[in-house]
């Protein structure tokens, strides 16, 4: 289809009757105020309703005449998912870049002549926004997605997404515009059926974009609404596609990056070496990945429907995808599989394997958050390449660099955390601006990030080893039955409340395990429970 505007306003929508009325009562004010003839004349709004069963389509349907450039498309079919309803819209779409809109986002509309002119200039396939967001009932919790200075980081989608992370760079539809002839003809459907329908967009994306210019850009285009809490959301969506509940970011997920492998557009450390970055957190996506399989072992201890009961062959998929590329990880999976085979055999697995693989799970997240990332070692300094950049930091100073990262534009803390684009240009960095352990000349505010004292070989970062769990016959020689049945009713709710039960439940759980604290403490303080509890 030939571009005869500059951008599309793509708006998926499905049941969306309650948001969609407020959105183009926005776009219709925008529409007849001082920018509404550049609006017109270069963009076109199209709403694609998915076969909405509600009044979403009478709703649009009724602002026809109230903006000129609206155009309204109802397909045959009903695509089960909004990633699928976007990308049979693309091909739909009549201007050069598209922005794919939620229903339920708040436009910044004194931004929009911004992003227009970044779809004008065309110099990026992919433009990625600063945007700000809120939760679902409209609180802002962050002004801004990414810490930046300068209005535009340069990379391309692999870099930036090892940079900033899948998840957090292009999840969100959105925060960005895509250049329309690149993703119109892609075979999403495919993909799917080999992957999954969550999150398949971000993989569509790299698949399409590999090599392609991109950029974030420090605009705020949309206050986007987050709600990552919703965990009876995606129950529902497991159980439509019939997969079990953590499937989405577990399986669901390496599949697609398994997928971009074979393609052999990503790397086989593409994604144990990936950081997941915006402006409050910094994380490996492995450790949502292995902390939502355990989850998954857990619900499948209990009684569940057959849906949930992970097979083994999903289960090896899983496990030996992480025991091939991350090595870190092998002992937490080694006590995955002990439970997992427990589990296979009709066995009800003691809450003391799932501590165990906890405590193997926090030995894993303890590991300095970028060692997969780390090049080499020079000097007194420690090298690590992220995103197609190296970054050195002196090595008392490993928080530095954790700190300053989270800067996309803006890393460097001379002389304790140095940038470079290649390993030889940051070798020049170290020899000529390095401080070796003459550190006494730190400003105090450096000095905040010492995380090594300097006369002992101190591991930062790790912590102490914990006592060694009891058994259940030692709980048995150490303590009464009474204070055995505090401890172990104490232990079950503290893992109802931190598992994904219904709201309610785990406040109920909550309350009362802190109530079995309390009892607990007191009868230590009477002397009947022994020192070690």
């Amino acid at each position: 289809m030939a571009h005869t505007k500059t951008l599309t306003i793509l708006i998926p929508v499905y049941n969306g009757e309650k948001d969609i009325r407020g959105l183009l009562e926005c776009f219709t004010a925008y529409s007849n105020g001082p920018g509404g003839e550049e609006f017109l004349r270069d963009c076109e709004l199209l709403v694609v309703n998915n076969r909405s069963e509600d009044g979403t389509l009478e709703t649009v349907e009724s602002f026809q005449d109230r903006i000129a450039n609206l155009r309204i498309v109802t397909p045959d079919t009903h695509m089960p998912s909004a990633e699928e309803n976007v990308f049979r819209s693309f091909s739909l779409a009549q201007g050069e870049f598209t922005w794919v809109l939620g229903c339920d986002d708040i436009v910044r509309f004194e931004a929009f002549p911004e992003v227009l002119q970044v779809a004008r200039e065309g110099r990026y396939d992919l433009a990625v926004f600063n945007f700000m967001s809120c939760d679902g009932n409209g609180r802002i919790g962050s002004v801004c997605n990414f810490r930046m200075k300068e209005r535009v980081y340069e990379g391309d989608v692999l870099s930036l997404t090892q940079r900033v992370g899948y998840w957090w760079l292009i999840a969100g539809f959105s925060g960005q515009i895509v250049r329309t002839s690149r993703v119109a003809n892609y075979n999403h459907a495919a993909l799917v059926r080999l992957t999954s329908p969550i999150y398949s967009h971000v993989t569509a994306y790299i698949e399409c974009l590999a090599g392609r210019p991109a950029a974030i850009v420090n605009i705020q285009n949309v206050i986007y609404r987050i709600v990552d809490n919703d965990v009876p959301h995606w129950k529902r969506a497991a159980a439509r596609v019939g997969v079990f509940d953590e499937y989405f970011w577990t399986l669901g997920y390496v599949r697609q990056i398994a997928y971009l492998e074979r393609k052999g557009i990503v790397g086989r450390d593409y994604l144990v070496r990936m950081i997941e970055t915006n402006r409050e957190f910094l994380f490996r996506p492995t450790r949502v990945i292995f902390e939502k399989l355990l989850n998954q072992l857990s619900i499948m201890n209990s009684k569940c429907e057959p849906r949930n009961r992970m097979s083994r062959e999903e289960f090896e998929e899983l496990v030996t995808y992480f025991e091939d590329r991350d090595l870190l990880s092998r002992p937490y999976m080694a006590s995955v599989r002990k439970i997992f085979d427990a589990i296979e055999k009709g066995q009800q697995v003691r809450q003391a394997e799932f501590d165990t693989a906890q405590w193997q799970l926090n030995c894993y997240l303890s590991s300095y958050l970028l060692a997969p990332n780390f090049a080499a070692v020079e000097a007194d300094y420690e090298i690590y390449q992220l995103g197609g950049r190296f970054y050195a930091v002196h090595r008392l100073f490993q928080g530095a660099l954790i700190e300053r990262i989270r800067y996309l534009d803006d890393v460097e803390f001379a002389p304790i955390v140095l940038e470079a684009a290649s390993r030889e240009e940051m070798s020049k960095r170290i020899r000529e601006d390095g401080i070796g352990m003459n550190i006494d000349g730190l400003c105090p505010s450096a000095m905040a990030y010492c995380s090594r004292p300097r006369e002992t070989g101190a591991l930062a970062w790790h912590p102490t080893i914990p006592p060694r769990s009891m058994s259940d016959s030692e709980f048995g020689k150490t303590l009464s039955p009474t204070q055995a049945a505090l401890h172990g009713a104490q232990a079950e709710l503290r893992n109802a409340y931190r598992r994904s039960n219904p709201f309610l439940t785990r406040v109920a759980a909550w309350v009362t395990a802190q109530h079995i604290k309390i009892t607990r403490w007191l009868l230590k303080r009477r002397g009947t429970v022994p020192s070690h509890c």
